[in-house]
């Protein structure tokens, strides 16, 4: 209970601050998932990261990597949206950045819904820290 509470007063304080104070060079460099939280219509989990490696290049371009395994795509940042796209300019993925430093990044996506209806609400947060690579 206290963990889903103090995810609740952090994702909200996220939401609340914005990315005022960001800046779009600390995004260059690779980041690793530490955990993501999974929000639907008031139930909501905590996971451990288990994704491939980011690796924010300079000129655009996004590796990521698991195992041995790498793909690229191209990444863009608009005020607090970044957007994935395949190399041929095929929209993959957005996501809203909900904080960014040299340390630290909090990314949020909105997800689609499982069942009909209004007044529903779906995302989910991932937690990133930046590593040495």
């Amino acid at each position: 209970m206290k963990v889903k509470l103090l995810v609740s007063i952090v994702s909200t304080t996220f939401l609340l601050t914005g990315c005022d104070s960001r800046n779009i060079n600390d995004l260059h460099g690779s980041w690793q998932v530490d955990s993501v939280y999974s929000f639907y219509n008031g139930f909501d989990i905590m996971n451990p990261g288990h994704e491939p490696l980011y690796h924010f290049q300079t000129d655009g371009r996004l590796r990521m990597t698991a195992d041995n395994e790498f793909r690229y795509f191209m990444y863009n940042v608009n005020d607090d949206s970044l957007t994935y796209t395949t190399l041929d300019d095929k929209r993959i993925d957005a996501l809203q950045i909900l904080m960014l430093n040299d340390t630290q990044m909090v990314l949020k996506k909105e997800k689609l819904l499982l069942f009909k209806g209004t007044n529903q609400q779906r995302y989910e947060i991932k937690y990133l820290s930046k590593v040495n690579y």
